[in-house]
Formats: structure tokens, sequence, C-alpha cells
């Protein structure tokens, strides 16, 4: 039995948002949500309360939070003002478990947490570590439906990026899977206290994935350009000095080096703490199914 109850949640409204709404409050758990004073998104759940919050009042959050067991920030990890004063705030309304916008890639990883797109994650663990609060960074690897949607295949020019050969195998989560871990880690405060937890809905290499994508959507003729992952970060990084560093080819590369490049090479044990998350990995032909089923939508 958890000893969390009451459970506050940032982001409701965003990319993987609902989805953590969804899997919290069917665990049982007391739902608020956080929304921006200026936020009218008509709220699709029944039986959460909606607390109106203005993220540059520290006082605002702080009455919002009072009573809270934990929080769970599903905000874009870009937004780091915001969670810096979410963090904050937390701590001094008395929240005992902060889980931040993590999720996806390893910044554990020296090297992961270095890239700057990701930089921003590796500031708030570090702040996080400052308070009275404990934490879990929760790491899924890419979201499959993102990855399918605007990662693996420019679908606007039938294009697809591929980097170190196309043959490595990596971890990715879907949407449901991360809420349901969200869950696994309030249901398991003790286990999860002040730790790095993995987990991941299946494996897959880009050319698997590829295929898949290709039996899903037989008329897609795409053009592979390969890519290593040494020389792509090199030039990400270039493109970040010269100011382009929020241009969707830079964050693609930044993010294609580091998943087939700096993950693999420190090892990222994708999946580790699935039992205990109550999530369950899909076999190679479960997962070829998932992205099948996704790019006919």
């Amino acid at each position: 039995m958890s000893s969390f109850k009451n459970i506050a949640i940032a982001g409701a409204t965003g990319y993987l948002g609902p989805a953590v709404v969804k899997a919290v409050k069917e665990a049982g758990f007391n739902v608020t949500v956080l929304l921006r004073e200026t936020n009218s998104s008509k709220i699709e759940f029944e039986g959460v309360k909606i607390a109106k919050i203005d993220y540059k009042s520290i006082d605002s959050l702080v009455d919002a939070l009072k009573g809270q067991d934990a929080v769970v920030s599903a905000m874009n990890h870009l937004y780091y003002d915001e969670q810096k004063a979410l963090v904050e705030a937390a701590d001094k309304a008395g929240v005992k478990r902060f889980l931040p916008s993590e999720y996806g890639l390893d910044v554990s990883i020296p090297s992961v947490r270095a890239v700057p797109y990701l930089r921003a994650k590796g500031l708030i663990q570090d702040l996080l570590k400052e308070t009275g609060m404990t934490y879990t960074f929760l790491y899924t690897g890419p979201f499959l439906e993102w990855g399918l949607d605007n990662f693996f295949v420019d679908w606007k020019t039938a294009t697809a990026n591929v980097w170190n050969g196309g043959d490595i195998s990596v971890g990715m989560s879907s949407l449901a899977d991360t809420g349901r871990a969200v869950v696994g880690v309030l249901l398991n405060p003790k286990e999860t206290k002040n730790k790095d937890v993995y987990t991941t809905t299946g494996m897959a290499t880009q050319n698997e994935i590829l295929s898949a994508i290709q039996e899903g959507r037989p008329g897609l003729k795409l053009s592979i350009i390969h890519q290593d992952s040494k020389s792509s970060l090199a030039a990400a990084y270039e493109a970040v000095e010269a100011g382009r560093g929020m241009e969707f080819g830079v964050v693609r590369d930044s993010l294609g080096s580091t998943i087939f490049g700096l993950e693999i090479e420190a090892g990222v044990p994708y999946g580790r703490d699935n039992d205990l998350l109550g999530i369950k990995m899909v076999t190679p032909e479960e997962f070829r199914q998932l992205v099948i089923d996704h790019v006919k939508k």
C-alpha cells in the first residue's frame, strides 16, 4: 500500500499529460491537475480537482500544492523556469516526492547530460537534490508515438535519418506505459526513493522500425540518409553555437546521435525496473505490430 494519496500533475494538457492523468486517476489516487490561469483547455477526465496556478507566483503554487503527497511533472522539459518554480514551491509546501519531467533520455550519463537540448533536465535534477523532498528520475527511452510521428521519418519529404548503420537496438516507451510507470513509482515509494528508474515498452533497431513503417504504409518510398553519431553530434553542437539550437534538424540530430551513440556507449539498462513498475515488455513481434498499427492511422 502506497503512503501517497494526493497527487498533483503539471502539464496535464500537453503531449504526455493526458496519459499520466488517466493512469494515476485509474489507480485510485486523488488527482489535482495544475492549470495555468490563462489555460482554457477542456479537461476530459472526470473526478479530478483543477487548481489554477501562476508559475510566476510561488505563493500561488504553494497554495495549490499544500496537502499534496507527490508532484508529477509532465510538462515539456524545456519549460525550465516553470519547472524550477514548481520544485521550489513543492518544497515549501511540504510535498514528499517529486517526479520531474525526465522520461526520455538518460541524463544520469554525463555525456548525455551535456547535450545542449537536454541540459535543462540536469539542472532540475541538481535543484531537486538540494531540497527536502525525495525524488524519482524515470527514464523511458524515446516516446514511441512521438518517434513515429516526428523522428524516425520526415513525413513531408519521405526521408529517414539512420545513425550508425541502423542495427542498434534501443528501448522505447508508449505514452500509456509511461503513465503506468508513473503509477508504479507512486505505488512503490520506498523502492523508488531518490533513484534512477528505467522502463520500456519494447526494443527495436531503426532498421526494424523503418521496415514496420513501410509495411504499415506500403506506398511510402523512403530515402535513407546515413549518419555517423559522432559527426552528427559535432555538427549539432556547431549549430547550437551558431544560435540554431532549436531548429528541428538540429534537435533531431542531437537526439539521434545521443540515442544511437552516447547512450549505447554508456549501456543504458532499458526496462530494468519493468517488473517493479508493473510494465510488461512486449516481444519484438508485438512491438512491430504497435508500429504498424500506429502508422496506419
